[in-house]
């Protein structure tokens, strides 16, 4: 019984040491830095044109 419930404490172990492998891989630190220098200058310009509009339109 012990033996059964170390193997599959193991086995999990190993599952989520995979899976945590798999997001490093997928996301590195260059890809989410690249990924914020995109998004939050283009989320403030967009912020910008939308008061002026609202400012001077609205």
């Amino acid at each position: 019984m012990n033996q059964t419930i170390q193997a599959t404490m193991a086995q999990v172990a190993k599952q989520v040491d995979q899976q945590l492998q798999t997001t490093k891989k997928r996301f590195s630190w260059y890809e989410i830095k690249n990924y914020l220098l995109a998004v939050i200058p283009t989320g403030m310009l967009t912020g910008i044109v939308f008061w002026l509009l609202t400012k001077y339109f609205g």
